[in-house]
């Protein structure tokens, strides 16, 4: 199992992933409104990026913290 190095990033992963499949599920039932589809599509990219994210990068960056 992989470390989480960016919790913020995942806990924003988890909540666009759950709007992106509420868009999708929306589309599918309603008649494939574009905007829905459109939506659901990008919000999972923004996720898939997002997991990304969490799982490479650190929050803050040793050089970063200041005094």
């Amino acid at each position: 199992m992989k470390r989480i190095n960016n919790v913020r990033s995942l806990v924003t992963a988890i909540v666009v992933l759950i709007l992106g499949i509420a868009c999708l599920g929306i589309a599918a039932f309603c008649g494939m409104a574009t905007r829905f589809l459109i939506a659901g599509i990008v919000l999972l990219a923004w996720s898939a990026i997002d997991f990304f994210f969490a799982f490479t990068q650190s929050s803050i960056h040793p050089g970063v913290i200041a005094c």
